[in-house]
């Protein structure tokens, strides 16, 4: 992935992380759950392009929870070669879990979030044979059309129908 082409994504993600009042800090706050929600897909996907799906969609929770630079992605991806990158990256988002479970937080650093998203570049080019980019503006076109919200309670993004839902369940209670 050229510069160009990184510096895209970080702006269309911060653009909408901007229209939904969103920050780094609460994005952060439910890294582990929702990356770990993520990696359950990839494991259940029927095909290539759902495990690429899955597997966007954790890129897009990496480059949210942090301001991540080209700089570090780049020279990792330079330096470092991996037999089994997604065993690596599984390995890496594990380090998400126990932050969570010893030190209550979700911290991942910038470098190893851009460590993260060099690796699944790779993955995608080497394993699924697809263009990890183009694949990232693809889930960034689905995510700019959502018309939820962000649920504080969740830490995650809610669509206006499972919203709907949830507050008339809470009625029945």
């Amino acid at each position: 992935m050229t510069e160009n082409q990184f510096n895209e994504i970080k702006q269309r993600l911060a653009k909408w992380r901007k229209k939904r009042h969103l920050t780094y800090e609460n994005q952060i706050e439910g890294l582990a759950e929702n990356v770990f929600k993520k990696v359950s897909e990839y494991f259940r996907a029927k095909d290539d392009l759902e495990k690429a799906d899955a597997l966007c969609n954790i890129a897009v929770f990496l480059f949210n929870s942090i301001d991540l630079d080209y700089e570090s992605y780049h020279n990792f991806k330079m330096y470092t070669a991996f037999e089994d990158d997604f065993f690596y990256i599984y390995g890496k988002l594990g380090n998400v879990v126990r932050n969570k479970i010893y030190n209550g937080t979700n911290v991942l650093s910038a470098k190893v979030n851009s460590e993260l998203i060099s690796i699944l570049d790779t993955y995608f080019r080497d394993d699924l044979k697809l263009d990890f980019y183009e694949c990232m503006i693809k889930t960034i076109k689905e995510i700019e059309s959502r018309t939820g919200a962000y649920d504080e309670n969740l830490k995650k993004e809610i669509d206006v129908l499972e919203k709907d839902f949830w507050k008339r369940s809470k009625k029945c209670m």
